[in-house]
């Protein structure tokens, strides 16, 4: 009551639509946003207008590269690392800077304590971790060097060719910069696929359906490829799946939108107010409000989708004749709507796709008995006690 807080929250596709689409230039990220998510510097996820635009462009250029689909083709193992911890530690504290008046937040801050701490310490080895990885990489490409292939590899190369402003003219200036774009590139492929596959081995464990149809649609791929000249895949086990085997798989696929719809991993998508306007809902918003779109309860509304939308059910997604459904990203905001929807959604499915053939091809995944099932209060849907499961090899 005291931040004089103004605020909409939403699900209404239509209002989704208008916000994210027809009317994009009224709603950006605002300063509040870039205030509460300091952490991410200037990286394309807090910025707006032009800054947005040409970093998109850039991204969108690396990730469209033949050199980076093959890397993410062999790419897809998650293990803990170091820079991982750069980010883990401030998540809870971000989502409590949403939630609270500036004030408090600000003042814990300042004197570098409570859940700010942890920013803090996230923020220590960004710099660190992230800057040490920048400037070698940066020296050698300088140097005319042959960079491995890695994400910020693919960006600097990139960057050098679309760079209009001499922006290697000032190395303190790029590095900073690389150092936030990489920070925001690791959070959107890390942390959102953390959560998304936690969720769907959570579902598909509970609903054995599910995880037999999946098993049988991945046998049907083994047997095709027995009856030609050449196999793609490993078939000694354990079974590892080449990405070009499992991209037309339609069951596969549905699984992972049905769970996306129910735990998407960004649930709610924050945006500011240039000018006044009004909704096509009927909500009149003006400048300095904030409008919270909450994507975790559009797959949650039985107008939307029906009676039975709590219930993780594949087949909605596969029309009568074994197609998938195409429905509009109003109604299914897991990789955002418009101008800013998510650049990295091929590549999500790729490595999704691939992560969960391996595992539930060569193991059952059963859930932990008396496992309680809750999410975090993070900018990230998260488990809050993580997934506990009994892994088993798969012998038939």
């Amino acid at each position: 009551m005291f931040s004089g807080y103004r605020f909409l929250v939403t699900c209404h596709p239509e209002n989704i639509e208008y916000i994210l689409k027809t009317n994009f230039d009224n709603f950006p990220k605002g300063e509040n946003f870039k205030e509460v998510f300091d952490i991410l510097g200037v990286g394309v996820f807090n910025v707006d207008s032009d800054t947005w635009r040409l970093q998109r462009k850039v991204i969108h250029t690396a990730l469209i590269s033949g050199e980076f689909k093959a890397l993410v083709a062999n790419t897809n193992r998650f293990p803990s690392n170091e820079w991982a911890d750069g980010s883990d530690g401030a998540h809870e504290a971000v989502f409590f800077r949403g939630v609270m008046p500036p004030f408090i937040w600000k003042l814990q801050r300042l004197l570098g304590i409570g859940k700010e701490r942890a920013i803090i310490k996230s923020q220590k080895i960004i710099d660190e971790k992230y800057g040490k990885a920048i400037v070698e990489k940066r020296d050698e490409f300088l140097a005319g060097g042959v960079l491995s292939d890695n994400f910020l590899s693919f960006y600097i190369k990139t960057l050098a060719v679309a760079d209009e402003s001499s922006i290697f003219s000032s190395l303190a200036r790029i590095d900073n910069f690389l150092r936030d774009e990489m920070l925001n590139a690791f959070l959107a492929g890390r942390d959102t696929m953390k959560s998304a596959l936690t969720w769907l081995f959570w579902l598909v464990s509970i609903t054995p359906s599910v995880q037999a149809k999946i098993s049988e649609e991945l046998n049907s791929v083994l047997c095709s490829q027995k009856k030609g000249k050449e196999t793609t895949s490993t078939h000694t086990w354990p079974c590892v799946f080449d990405s070009d085997d499992l991209k037309d798989l339609v069951y596969l696929h549905a699984a992972i939108c049905e769970s996306l719809r129910l735990y998407p991993p960004l649930p709610v998508n924050r945006k500011s107010v240039v000018k006044k306007d009004v909704l096509p809902g009927g909500s009149v918003v003006t400048p300095g409000m904030e409008i919270l779109l909450s994507f975790y309860s559009v797959g949650r509304m039985p107008w939307i989708w029906g009676e039975d939308c709590l219930e993780f059910k594949p087949q909605r997604w596969i029309d009568e004749n074994g197609k998938l459904i195409v429905v509009p990203t109003s109604k299914f905001p897991a990789f955002g709507s418009g101008a800013r929807s998510c650049l990295g959604r091929d590549t999500a499915f790729t490595q999704m796709k691939s992560v969960v053939a391996a595992v539930l091809f060569n193991f059952h995944v059963k859930v932990v008995e008396g496992h309680h099932v809750c999410p975090t209060q993070t900018p990230n849907l998260y488990m809050k006690h993580g997934l506990q499961v009994n892994i088993k090899k798969r012998t038939v």
